[in-house]
């Protein structure tokens, strides 16, 4: 595991309301997910600014995409809103382990602390006809990723 990943999560993860600018006072800014992958793990960074990052955990990433392309920065900013709708399913948070493979943490920013969830991926995906507020951040997390994906195949 790349020493570059850890300290980029831990750096996103312990980040303040102020490392975020304009981020609206008294709502979530951020959104952190880890997915658990066969051989690592992904983690998706989406700001109340627009700011997203996509780590690796085999030191591979991307780092502020949202400067450059505004889908990106519209999808990160659909993924904050969806992680204040799951709220009520979070649970403060203290310590931020990285899930198994299958599994994905999805950890919301706010003044309060880092609150979060886990759910199993496979679940989460099987419930796109109806999904619950946990389907719904994963659904917009991979908007983050499916965008950059869209930006490295298109400059526009």
């Amino acid at each position: 595991m790349s020493g570059n990943y850890i300290g980029l999560r831990d750096q996103a993860l312990r980040s303040a309301r102020s490392d975020v600018p304009g981020a609206p006072l008294g709502r979530p800014w951020g959104v952190v997910a880890d997915l658990g992958l066969k051989g690592g793990t992904a983690t998706i960074v989406a700001l109340a600014d627009g700011h997203a990052s996509m780590y690796f955990s085999s030191g591979a990433g991307y780092i502020g995409g949202g400067q450059k392309h505004q889908r990106i920065r519209d999808a990160a900013r659909i993924a904050v809103e969806a992680g204040i709708a799951a709220l009520p399913l979070l649970e403060s948070a203290a310590v931020f382990p990285l899930p198994p493979a299958g599994r994905v943490t999805f950890f919301v920013l706010t003044d309060k602390g880092v609150v979060a969830a886990s759910g199993v991926e496979s679940e989460l995906v099987a419930s796109r006809e109806k999904p619950g507020p946990l389907a719904v951040l994963y659904l917009a997390i991979q908007n983050v990723i499916t965008q950059y994906r869209l930006t490295q195949q298109s400059p526009n």
